[in-house]
Formats: C-alpha cells, structure tokens, sequence
C-alpha cells in the first residue's frame, strides 16, 4: 500500500552559532513570540509563555487556553516535568467514574476523520471536554520562574488576536481535517470557512479571528488565572458547556429520562481545583548520554525508555543509517510494543491509577498537537507539548476559547480502565532532554513532537540520531521516519538509509518481516519534531561562550530563529 501526499518544504540548512537564545516552532507567529521575550531580556520560561499565549491564537486548533500538555525544564542544570495534562471532571459528584457507569458519562456527538489509509471515529461536544486550564499552568510558570511583567509577554498575543491571523499552510491542513468537526458550531465554521461563508474550509493565506479571543488575553492579563476559574470567564465556559449537553441530550432517545444533574459534568468545583503537578522526570542513560523524559502519566517516556534499553543491548549493531540499525530499531520498537500491552503497564509501570482494571492500551491515529522548544542566553531549556485533542467542536463565544475533547479519545481514556474525577488523563507527549558531552563540548538538546503516538517514535529517533548519528538538529528535523503500528511498518521515503533507497515494497517486507506502507513523500502523519540545542565548553561557565543550533520540522512548516545577542 503507498499513501499519496504533496510534497513539503525541506528545512533550513542550521549549524551552530552565537546569539542571545533560539526558538523552533510549528508556526512562526509562536517563534516570533519567543523571540519577542527572550530581546526584552526574559528568560526561556519567559519565551515560552510567550510563545504559548501566542500558540492559543495562531495555533487554535491545536492548544488553547482549554488544552492541556507537557513541560520538560532545564533551568540553572536542574531538569523538572511539568505535568499541565487534563483531568476527568465531575468532583462534586466523586461517585461517578469513567466507563464503570456508562449511564453517568454526558453523551457525545461522534464524527469521521479521514486519515487517507483508513476513517478514524472520534467523540467530541461538550461532553468529551476534560477539566484542563493553560491559564493556570502559565501562571504557575510565571510565578516561579518568570523575570518579565505578564503583560509584556502577552504583547503578540493581544496584538494577534486583535488584527487577525494569517492562515499557515499546517492550519490549512488542520482546518481540512478537522472540517466535519468545525462545521458543528456556528461560530467555528464562519470563522474557519473558506472566505468566511462557504462550506468549504479557510485555504492558506486568509486571515482569521476568532470572536473574543482577545478578551481572554486581556482579562488574563488583568486578572490571572482566576478569570477562568473562579471569574467570568470559569462562569461562561460552564454555561455553553451545559447549553451544548442540553441540546444534544434532547436529540438522543436512549437519554430522554436523564437529566443534567444526573451526569458526571464539568463543574465549577474542577475549575477551581484545578493545579499542575511538577514531577521528576525520568532519567536514563543511552550510550553515554543522559535522557530526560516525562514519567507516567506521559505514556512515550516508559516506552521510550524500555525501548533504549532494548536498542543498546544490541552491542552488535551502532552505525546509525544503515539497514541493520534500522531492523535493530524495529525489533525494540516491537518488543515496547508488546510491553505495552503486559497487564501491568498501565497498573504498576504506568503507576496512575492503583485499581484492578488492567488491559490493552489503544493506539491513537490523531495527531492536532503542536510543540515548542526554547533555549536562553544562559543555556536555560524548555520544551511543551500541548493539545486540544481534536477539539471538542464547541466554542465559548463570550472569550474565544475551544473545548478540547480529551474524553472522546480512546488512547487518553482506555476502555479497560476506570477514571475516577480528578483523575489524571494518559497521554503520548513527551518533551525530552539529551545531554552528553563530545569533542570539549557539553551538548544540551530539548526536543518534542506533535503526532500523537508517532511522537514516541519521533522523539525516539531523535534520541538515536544525536547520540548515534551525531546530527545537527536541521539535519535531524529533515531525516525521514519509520513508525510500527501494530504490526505494520510505516516509512517515509526517501529512506534515511541509503542502502535501502532502491528497495521496492516487496524488499522492505522480506527484510522486516512485517506489512509495510511507504509514504513516497514526507508527511505530517509523522509528527512536527522541533529541537533547540546549547553547546558549551565543559571548561566554561561564561555564558558569552554559548553557541545554539535549531531545528524545526518541514512536515509542520516549522521555523527556527535565533535572538540577537546583547553584551
């Protein structure tokens, strides 16, 4: 089977040099942001809360103020996760659960994407929407870290959200895809229609607005976090939440006895509980070098590690691109493939919920995430991943914000577990750390994808490509991906073996052993890696000694750019 797809821009050529920080983004509105803040003099924790503020307005269909993701950290050498993930609502109901009572879950529209090889069903409305606030997770940024004023670093933000924004070819894509989703609220299909009244998707190079969302800037700015929890903002995102189960609990026979209060809802009880969780990331070694990842409940950490464990065992096989690496990365992606779904990995390895319901993990096909990595003058690293699912189709008119529909995906909720409210979600994202220390360097790397569980595989063949390829990150960003998904072989062509190049379909599946599909071209199916990295003398503290390296991914239209140095 071979997919069909256009083919994409090839990344900027980068190599290492001196400047006041660097930023690689799926949408250069976000870099900019990040620029922005780290030329004012702000820090990388500074850069990225500009830049996702700025990412809630260029990238709407991918975050928002309603999304929830993942936060690796380097600051002054010491790594921390921020966990910033969503959560199952319903606390003042705590008797409620998730697929224990079927009968207490709100009901959900469900639409068919289509991902070219196969339809994927998803669940969205009000009632996939999870409890998760990005207000809250800037905020608590901010507090800790941040050097600049809020409002300083919500000047791209306010300043987008007020003229509109240029469609990118990625949102082109994602308005595409996600059109049967957009097309079920009023306001989300004007706005992302062709010329605003068609019923055709936006094309690349309209502007777009969604009504409001500059009020959420603003009242941020002037209010916090408590805008969205305790204040208006909190007041009328309930409000459309219940106005939206409402109208479809009146369409759906088989709920014409049940009532609002008789469903595990979205309260102001979660709003207010809400809080991000630092966690210790999960460190191990590969080769020499230090890797930092998420620990549960981030599903790709686990597994990326296991599967690095796997690949070093195989002492026999180092030369990175060659098709014996290649086989070697195939069998330990099936072996964290069959570890996956052990009994106990959701349970005791993934150590997120403590009760006896143990099972199968789902693979998930979705792929709306975006990712941002940032480093500083003084060699600080933050990479975030963050999501709104597919987006819940449902938007808060009164300030701008969308819905994520975390609840209508199986691989973040698992038919065979129970969530309880307040329950922390699973997910695939993994904002990653990899230092090592070559040629009189020390080499600090963070790096992230979009792709839901190809980001695993992303990251993971970032990992093995600075550490066994030693590759710049645009070359990295570049090189052409394989992903096994279940049991088939997906792989982007050109090859990035060589040896390989001339090999046909048939000579691909009697080498692997397996099914495979060939994508002729790069594609967005494959994620959206972008990757910063600081490079310093290890007998140096001087920060004037730094030099930086970016790389963004063309399957996402990334960017790079550098901020200018000031002694």
């Amino acid at each position: 089977m071979t997919w069909k797809s256009p083919a994409f821009f090839t990344a900027m050529e980068l190599s290492a040099r001196e400047a006041g920080g660097v930023v690689a983004a799926g949408c250069p509105y976000t870099a900019e942001a990040a620029i922005f803040a780290l030329e004012k003099g702000g820090n990388a924790i500074d850069a990225a809360i500009a830049a996702q503020l700025v990412a809630c307005i260029s990238e709407p269909l991918m975050t928002g103020l309603n999304a929830g993701g993942l936060a690796i950290i380097r600051f002054e050498n010491k790594v921390k996760v921020l966990d910033c993930f969503g959560e199952l609502p319903g606390k003042q109901n705590s008797n409620a659960s998730l697929h224990a009572d079927t009968r207490s879950s709100p009901p959900k529209r469900v639409v068919t994407l289509d991902y070219g090889v196969d339809n994927i069903k998803f669940f969205v409305g009000a009632g996939s929407t999870a409890n998760a606030n990005m207000a809250v997770t800037l905020e608590m940024l901010h507090k800790e870290y941040g050097t600049l004023p809020m409002s300083t670093l919500a000047e791209p933000a306010l300043k987008l959200a007020r003229s509109g924004v240029k469609c990118s070819q990625i949102m082109a894509c994602g308005c595409k895809f996600l059109w049967p989703i957009l097309k079920l609220d009023p306001i989300l299909k004007k706005t992302f229609s062709h010329n605003q009244n068609s019923e055709t998707p936006m094309q690349a190079g309209e502007t777009f607005h969604i009504p409001n969302s500059e009020i959420s800037i603003e009242r941020f700015v002037e209010e916090g976090a408590s805008f969205f929890t305790t204040g208006e903002g909190g007041r009328v995102l309930l409000q459309k939440y219940r106005e939206d189960l409402t109208e479809l609990l009146r369409s759906l026979p088989e709920y014409k006895d049940v009532h609002l209060e008789d469903l595990r809802l979205l309260n102001r009880e979660d709003l207010e509980s809400y809080k991000p969780v630092w966690r210790d990331a999960l460190c191990t070694e590969y080769r020499g070098a230090s890797i930092y990842m998420p620990p549960p409940p981030s599903q790709s950490g686990k597994l990326n590690e296991y599967t690095l464990q796997r690949m070093q065992a195989d002492e026999e096989v180092r030369t990175h691109s060659t098709a014996d690496y290649l086989r070697s990365l195939v069998d330990a992606l099936a072996e964290a493939h069959t570890f996956r779904n052990q009994d106990d990995f959701l349970t005791e390895k993934m150590q997120i919920i403590t009760n006896e319901c143990a099972g199968q993990t789902a693979e998930c096909k979705s792929g709306n995430t975006t990712h941002f990595s940032v480093a500083d003058r003084d060699g600080n690293l933050v990479g975030f991943t963050s999501s709104l699912g597919e987006t819940a189709g449902v938007v808060v008119p009164e300030t701008g914000i969308l819905l994520n529909n975390f609840l209508g995906e199986e691989s973040i909720v698992p038919d065979s577990l129970s969530f309880h409210p307040g329950d922390r979600l699973l997910t695939m994202c993994c904002p990653t750390l990899v230092e090592f220390t070559m040629g009189g360097e020390n080499h600090v790397f963070v790096l992230g994808s979009a792709g839901s569980d190809r980001i695993r595989t992303a990251v993971l063949q970032g990992i093995i490509g600075l550490v066994d390829g030693k590759l710049d990150p645009s070359e990295l960003a570049n090189l052409s991906r394989i992903h096994l998904d279940g049991s088939t072989i997906q792989v982007e062509l050109p090859s990035a073996v060589k040896e390989t190049h001339a090999w046909s379909q048939e000579d691909y599946e009697g080498f692997f052993n397996r099914s495979v599909v060939l994508y002729p071209t790069q594609h967005f199916y494959f994620g959206g890696m972008h990757i910063t990295g600081v490079h310093s003398p290890v007998d140096s503290t001087n920060s004037s000694c730094i030099r930086f390296t970016g790389g963004a991914d063309p399957r996402r239209f990334g960017s790079v750019l550098y901020a200018e140095r000031h002694e």
